[in-house]
């Protein structure tokens, strides 16, 4: 437990020295102070303990004052064809971080140019390093899944703008060509290996259970169609196509059984440890990965010493060895749900167990386990990705017992793939629990109400939502029963005590109720935001009283404005009230909004209509004959304006007191969306 907390301040203080920039000779010299206070007061165990907790909190600040930090990319070069479709020609620099629906890498440009040609080479600024520019790639699994560092590609998209923490981006392009690096590495070798595996698992099995079973050996969704991810998300089992702790002991387990037999139970730890680091490296060694195999190897050393293994010690151990080599990747959103999950089985099931006392274990274990996890993950789901699964408990019981054989099949016939008539027999032991698993992903995925798409919440309020479920996971551990005992004999014998905690806790339950209503009742304003998005246009309408209206127009990209509405959604509302698209083109993509956030009722653009926000406050729409769109404006009392399009223009109004986001830029408030 000691080791525990030591780590937990380590990482307390990378956080806040990566993100509060402090001075690195300041840590230092109290680093050095807590040191030598811990070394003078080494009898006295609270003095002591109290000190080193400071030292390893102030060296890991230290770590991540004096982590270099990489140069920001030159973007100078890319400026003229920033929101301009081009073709590019770059190498890849880092591996594609695969998620449950899209896949990000990093790309250094070396020749842009517009769309059609071959681009022309691309020429460094004066006064920077050769390589120095940067682009992140967004898109398909499927499609960017395969690269890997050093492949040289050609991509055609839309060429969007970066900011001050992200470089310029392209948003789902068109992969033209591909050039696999170099053999020779080690990287390159791993990359062909997993590439090759990926091949013989597809050539014996149909879709989408061979992007499937991929997925479950390898990671990474691979070639599932966007419907098929949208069910994984909505079934709650997108994590069976990501490498987690599961897995790994699986892995563990198979070699070790191979492993004792032939070499014994001494000289099985090595080739068992080879094993979970080779199966890390080839499934792309992400964070998540990553920290499922540190832990699998600290559980495997202290087996072979004798100890018992402590899961909160060993994701406390991994977190904070993969924290000191690289501080900035507890900001990886991956890696934050691993270790979200596995913290919510460590300390949050447990506390629910009780809660399952009679019901079967077959049932009980993976439901308790999957709600333990869903509370755990919570703050980051609401945060990042704005969907939980309803059903997810109930899936997990029906696919959990199938992973395992998902797992060893989809490896054998990996193995045996280049030898046709032995892959042919391995193929449909393969096929039948990967189709179940299908299956069982497709029925949930498509029942009515199987997930709940919710507003965002703010980084401050998922930090205190985490911290909550934290302190009640702390509270429930066997270390914790003396501070227990301690505060019910307190309890117990204060009469005073116990007098005032009912009104008192009366009081503060009214306070939280009324801070509650207070948060969520409008502020009878009437807000219009023009939405960033790449392509078209998107205006999002609160009204007074709260309700809300969503007005698109062209050619949309649909994630990216499912991802703007949520931003403008408190994270309790589940839906927008109208949504209206002004042409075909804009129809066309709104389907991840209307699938997250469904309408009461679709709004005909083609007749006049007029849309009522509440609080005396409406939305009128007026086709006019030969334009290609109709005329929209927003009344609010006596009031009415055509409705501002202007990204730069967003307009809160009571009784139309208008502002700006940008101080030099007026309102366009005679602009109508044509």
């Amino acid at each position: 437990m000691r080791l525990t907390v030591l780590c937990a301040a380590a990482l307390s203080g990378l956080l806040a020295g990566d993100l509060g920039h402090l001075d690195p000779s300041r840590l230092g010299f109290g680093g050095a102070v807590a040191l030598l206070g811990a070394g003078l007061a080494w009898r006295r165990p609270v003095p002591r303990t109290l000190a080193l907790l400071t030292c390893a909190a102030a060296l890991g600040g230290l770590r991540a004052a004096v982590f270099p930090v990489a140069p920001a990319a030159d973007t100078a070069p890319l400026e003229p064809y920033v929101g301009q479709t081009v073709r590019l020609r770059g190498v890849v620099r880092q591996p594609p971080n695969i998620g449950a629906a899209t896949a990000q890498l990093l790309v250094e440009p070396r020749a842009v140019g517009p769309t059609g040609r071959d681009p022309p080479p691309l020429a460094a600024a004066a006064g920077t390093a050769p390589g120095a520019t940067r682009v992140r790639v967004v898109g398909d699994p499927g499609t960017l899944g395969a690269l890997a560092t050093g492949d040289a590609l050609v991509l055609e998209g839309r060429l969007l703008a970066g900011d001050a923490r992200a470089p310029p981006s392209l948003l789902f392009p068109q992969l033209l060509g591909w050039e696999p690096a170099s053999t020779l590495g080690l990287v390159a070798r791993l990359a062909g290996l997993r590439a090759a595996a990926q091949a013989g698992v597809r050539r014996y099995l149909p879709e989408p259970q061979a992007s499937l079973a991929a997925g479950v050996l390898l990671g990474g969704s691979g070639r599932l169609d966007a419907d098929f991810r949208l069910q994984l998300q909505r079934s709650g089992l997108a994590h069976v196509v990501a490498i987690d702790g599961f897995k790994q002991v699986v892995v563990a387990a198979a070699l070790g059984a191979v492993a004792v037999r032939a070499l014994g139970p001494r000289l099985a730890a090595l080739p068992i440890l080879l094993g979970v680091a080779g199966y890390t490296l080839l499934t792309g060694a992400h964070p998540a990965a990553v920290r499922a195999g540190l832990m699998a190897g600290l559980a495997i050393l202290a087996a072979r010493t004798g100890r018992l293994a402590d899961p909160l010690t060993s994701v406390a151990i991994a977190a904070t060895i993969m924290a000191a080599l690289e501080p900035r990747i507890l900001f990886d959103v991956g890696l934050q749900l691993s270790l979200s999950a596995t913290l919510g089985m460590v300390l949050l099931w447990p506390r629910l167990r009780r809660r399952f006392t009679g019901v079967p274990r077959l049932i009980g274990e993976p439901v308790g386990l999957t709600l333990a996890v869903t509370l755990a993950t919570l703050p980051i789901t609401l945060g990042v990705f704005q969907l939980v699964s309803l059903v997810s408990p109930v899936a997990h019981v029906l696919a959990v017992p199938l992973l395992p054989l998902v797992l060893v099949s989809t490896a054998v016939l990996a193995l045996v793939s280049p030898v046709a008539p032995v892959a042919s027999i391995v193929a449909w032991a393969a096929w039948l629990p990967s189709t179940l698993l299908v299956g069982v992903i497709q029925v949930f995925g498509r029942l009515p109400g199987a997930a709940l798409s919710t507003g965002r919440l703010s980084p401050v309020a998922a930090g205190c939502l985490a911290a909550a479920l934290l302190v009640w996971g702390l509270w429930g551990l066997p270390e914790a029963a003396s501070l227990r005992r301690r505060l019910r004999w307190a309890y117990s014998v204060g009469p005073l005590a116990y007098r005032l905690w009912p009104p008192v806790a009366c009081a503060l339950s009214c306070l939280a109720v009324a801070a509650l209503l207070r948060l969520i009742e409008p502020d009878g304003k009437l807000h219009v935001q023009h939405l960033a998005v790449s392509r078209g246009e998107a205006v999002f309408v609160r009204g007074p009283t709260g309700r809300t209206a969503l007005v698109v127009a062209g050619r949309l990209d649909g994630v990216q404005l499912a991802s703007q509405v949520a931003t403008c959604l408190a994270v309790w509302e589940h839906r927008v009230d109208r949504i209206l698209a002004l042409d075909p083109a804009a129809q066309a993509g709104l389907g991840p909004t209307l699938v997250r956030y469904p309408p009461e009722q679709p709004v005909d653009a083609a007749v006049d209509v007029r849309v009522d926000l509440g609080g005396g406050a409406a939305l009128d729409v007026h086709p006019s004959a030969g334009q290609p769109r109709p005329d929209v404006s927003i009344s609010f009392g006596r009031v009415a304006l055509p409705l501002p399009t202007s990204p730069a223009a967003d307009l809160v109004s009571d009784g139309f007191d208008v502002w700006s986001a940008d101080s030099g830029a007026q309102p366009a408030l005679t602009a109508a969306i044509r």
